[in-house]
């Protein structure tokens, strides 16, 4: 089976989404790797460089821009949908409200 270029370029949009939106949720957390101290989202921001270079060298820069400008669109629904789920009451049978605020809350 052959991938087009089309189909190609969905796969790498999707995951450059899915990493900027996966750094951006897990960010909040730090760890000691190598004696440094960082976010573990240093995981994930490396694939969105590799994806928009390889975007840009075979698509150029218009697809790479509207690339880059699905992505801040993304993260700013996510930020949305993350924000009202943290304000809305929970329902009485929902017992980890507490402990959901204070993980999405930081996002």
């Amino acid at each position: 089976m052959a991938w087009s270029s089309e189909r190609k370029f969905a796969l790498l949009a999707g995951l450059y989404i899915a990493a900027i939106v996966a750094a951006n949720l897990v960010g909040n957390k730090v760890a000691v790797i190598g004696g440094v101290v960082v976010s573990v989202a240093i995981f994930a921001y490396p694939v969105t460089f590799l994806v928009t270079d390889i975007v840009a060298e075979v698509y150029g820069k218009e697809r790479t821009t509207d690339l880059v400008v699905a992505g801040v669109l993304s993260l700013v629904f996510v930020l949305g949908l993350t924000a009202l789920s943290v304000a809305l009451p929970p329902a009485e049978r929902f017992a980890y409200n507490d402990a959901y605020t204070d993980v999405f809350g930081m996002s």
